[in-house]
């Protein structure tokens, strides 16, 4: 009994406060320290008396109450739209720590029943920390692309301009490393990729540009030289007869017209893997 009690205080107080502090990071919620050890004893406490709990419906009833008392622990007294949010990842990331542990029980017992039916105090503590290790690495991944999600749709927008007499659509990320302004005009510049323009330019003049002498296929053309973080690069400045930016990925309202020039990048076919062009910091707020 004594290994039994050890082995219960050790996993379910550092597996409680791992899924606690992995559930605040989804949420990115900022948490005390005070809390998440709180949150671990009251957890670690009540698994204490479960074995003795021959009832089934009463077991469940006292795994939902903790469950909720965690979630207050942990998230109150945050409005309760925040609270029932790090309520559900909190289950969320119980069940898939409930699947690694199984998934590593299965691997040491190699049967099904055995996975599902072994104590959770018989468990090796290296395959319920591995578990709790893998459920970490999950979620990490899961809160740095959503993240990243959340910083591109924010930075996100669509643009229609005019050069030439032609029409290209973009869909163009609002870069605040990009300070770029003509010296000659004063305007800001953004920058696309020499594919945006494979329609516009005549053959004649697709070889110019892609291979630097860019400067009379209209009228205005010219070369500057900017710093990049690779290095120095040549951009072909072109007049834009009109520019709008739509907010995000919805083309039905205008946010504003701007007055810019057109910097293509000729040694590169595009500017990003997800977007075509990448677009002036001038422009943030708007």
């Amino acid at each position: 009994m004594a290994v039994y009690v050890e082995y219960v205080l050790i996993d379910n107080f550092v597996i409680t406060a791992l899924l606690c502090l992995i559930s605040a990071y989804l949420c990115a919620y900022k948490v005390k320290r005070i809390r998440v050890i709180g949150a671990a004893a009251v957890g670690t406490a009540v698994a204490l008396f479960l074995p003795f709990v021959g009832n089934l419906w009463a077991l469940f009833a006292i795994r939902a109450g903790l469950c909720a008392v965690i979630v207050i622990i942990m998230a109150a007294p945050r409005r309760l739209r925040a609270v029932l949010k790090y309520g559900a990842v909190f289950l969320g990331m119980t069940f898939l720590f409930g699947g690694a542990l199984f998934a590593a029980g299965y691997i040491i017992m190699g049967d099904v029943y055995a996975a599902l039916t072994v104590p959770f105090a018989d468990m090796p503590l290296g395959a319920v920390l591995g578990g709790a290790a893998v459920v970490f690495w999950v979620a990490r991944r899961m809160a740095l692309h959503i993240k990243r999600a959340r910083t591109e749709s924010a930075f996100a927008a669509q643009a229609v301009f005019e050069v030439m007499g032609k029409t290209h659509k973009v869909r163009g990320f609002i870069d605040s490393g990009n300070g770029l302004y003509d010296t000659k005009t004063g305007l800001p510049v953004i920058v696309v990729g020499l594919k945006t323009f494979l329609n516009t330019f005549d053959p004649s003049g697709l070889i110019k540009v892609a291979g630097g002498e860019g400067e009379g296929v209209c009228k205005g053309a010219r070369y500057i030289e900017v710093e990049t973080v690779t290095g120095k690069d040549r951009l072909l400045l072109l007049p834009c007869d009109k520019f709008v930016l739509y907010p995000g990925d919805n083309p039905n309202t205008i946010y504003k017209a701007f007055d810019v020039m057109v910097g293509v990048r000729a040694n590169r076919g595009t500017v990003g893997a997800n977007y075509d062009a990448i677009l002036h910091p001038c422009m943030l707020g708007t």
